[in-house]
């Protein structure tokens, strides 16, 4: 038996931290409104500004002819915004919104194919649906492949519904780039008439690059058709089952991805042979696609997977049991109570993927268990169901000499109503003074919503606090109390 080893959460937050949307990728929301291609760093949005149309007139009078801007000659360009008198110009009009765009509209057609594209990514970011008809137009016609690549990346981020109906003629085109923003909009709204290029993207499968730099390949475009061929379901089935068969084994593997992205009862079967396979993540791929049905083949296959899969497709299958629930919970809840330790910690690591409430139950019974790990996760999901079993394990924990078992313990107790459940104000209460300041930070996210009468006092007298950031956080939690 291969016993699972699935690092359980560390850190669980509940909504009192403000996340920031950080991250790199394909594309996302950039520092200056919108969003940004390859690599680019998401920030949230700022707020609009206020200008007058002289105002706009002059900015947009600034975008071209012949005033160089980011896309027109610097590798790496620099970021958006930055690094000429045109980026900065087009970074205000994308603050300024939707009033800037018919004056922005009128240099969409413009000789200059660096003006062009400036201004197809001044309007992807405005987000204006006006600007929509002209960002497909641009895509499917502008000469320029730089300006077609600008309105693909717009138009896969816009969320407009006339979006992936149009970009499906976007799948021929010259630049990888734009097939790739085509692919993804229509992996998000897939198209039945797309099928057919799809195939035949795929059929590249065995084709890339050599490059020591960053490049878009064949091989990196039927990944991603591959996706969007599985997302079209059940009308899709019999081109993939096809693909599986070709001799080509790069073209089965893009098939494997689009067999595992179908939802179609009928691949059930395949999924469990692909659950066999001597690779790692095509066992992940095929396991977590499985959890789509309640079906004893998916469920034998797992329970399987999970016992002697190894590596982390084990993991994955045990995750996606947890998802279907029922009877796919048994092997979960026998692992549990297994005497080798190990088991304990992997299920402690896919609790929270247990949906099905009426295993309620049975997670209660592992708040008794000698696994530390397995019995703080089952505190904690009960604790998301509010289900008040886990109110005196939250209670203890909340005093316990490990900072983190503190702080997982009070955000549990964050999820009661204070109204049924008075017994938990005393623990946040003290929480609000422990000398962790990330647990003094969870004790005032708990607080919030709160209404019990005894929280305004600790609050005041915490004002005073020469603790750092106690004040703050006190202060924080008496403006939402009387809000």
């Amino acid at each position: 038996m291969n016993v699972l080893a699935i690092r359980a959460f560390s850190v669980l937050s509940l909504a009192f931290a403000i996340p920031f949307a950080i991250g790199q990728g394909f594309g996302g929301i950039d520092s200056d409104g919108g969003f940004g291609g390859f690599g680019s760093i998401t920030f949230r949005m700022q707020k609009p500004e206020k200008a007058t149309q002289a105002q706009i007139i002059a900015l947009v009078g600034k975008l071209g002819p012949g005033i160089y801007h980011r896309m027109s000659g610097c590798t790496p360009p620099p970021g958006w915004g930055t690094g000429s008198p045109a980026d900065e110009a087009a970074m205000h009009l994308v603050r300024i919104g939707k009033a800037a765009t018919p004056f922005v509209i009128e240099l969409a057609k413009a000789q200059d194919e660096a003006t062009r594209a400036l201004v197809i990514e001044v309007l992807s970011r405005i987000k204006d649906e006006r600007s929509i008809p002209l960002l497909i137009e641009t895509c499917l016609e502008d000469p320029s492949s730089r300006v077609r690549e600008s309105a693909a990346e717009g138009l896969a981020y816009s969320g407009d519904k006339r979006v992936a109906p149009a970009l499906v003629y976007a799948l021929k085109d010259t630049n990888r780039r734009v097939q790739m923003y085509a692919l993804q909009a229509i992996t998000k709204s897939p198209q039945e008439n797309a099928i057919g290029v799809l195939v035949e993207l795929m059929g590249h499968a065995a084709e890339s690059v050599p490059s020591i730099g960053p490049s878009t390949s064949a091989a990196m475009v039927a990944q991603q058709a591959a996706c969007a061929l599985g997302a079209i379901g059940p009308k899709a089935f019999e081109s993939i089952t096809r693909l599986l068969d070709s001799p080509d084994p790069a073209v089965q593997a893009v098939a494997q991805i689009a067999l595992t992205n179908c939802n179609d009862r009928r691949a059930i079967s395949k999924l469990s042979e692909l659950c066999s396979s001597p690779d790692d993540m095509t066992r992940l791929r095929a396991a977590h696609a499985l959890a789509r049905w309640p079906d004893p083949r998916s469920i034998a296959t797992l329970t399987k997977l999970m016992r002697t899969g190894g590596g982390n497709s084990a993991g994955i299958a045990m995750q996606s049991l947890a998802q279907i629930g029922g009877v796919a919970l048994n092997p979960i809840f026998e692992a549990a109570h297994d005497k080798n330790p190990g088991w304990a910690d992997a299920v402690a690591g896919c609790l929270m993927d247990i949906r099905d409430r009426s295993a309620a139950p049975r997670i209660v019974e592992l708040l008794k268990s000698p696994n530390d790990r397995l019995r703080q996760m089952a505190m904690f999901h009960l604790a998301t169901w509010s289900d008040p079993h886990a109110i005196p394990a939250a209670i203890h924990d909340a005093a316990d000499k490990d900072m983190e078992k503190r702080r997982l313990a009070i955000g549990s107790l964050g999820y009661y109503n204070d109204t049924d459940h008075p017994e938990i104000i005393i623990p946040l209460l003290k929480a609000m003074t422990d000398p962790h300041e990330w647990v003094r930070s969870q004790a005032a996210g708990a607080l919030f919503k709160k209404r019990d009468k005894r929280i305004p006092p600790a609050m005041k007298v915490l004002l005073n606090s020469k603790v750092k950031d106690v004040p703050a956080l006190a202060q924080m939690v008496l403006k939402q109390y009387h809000s």
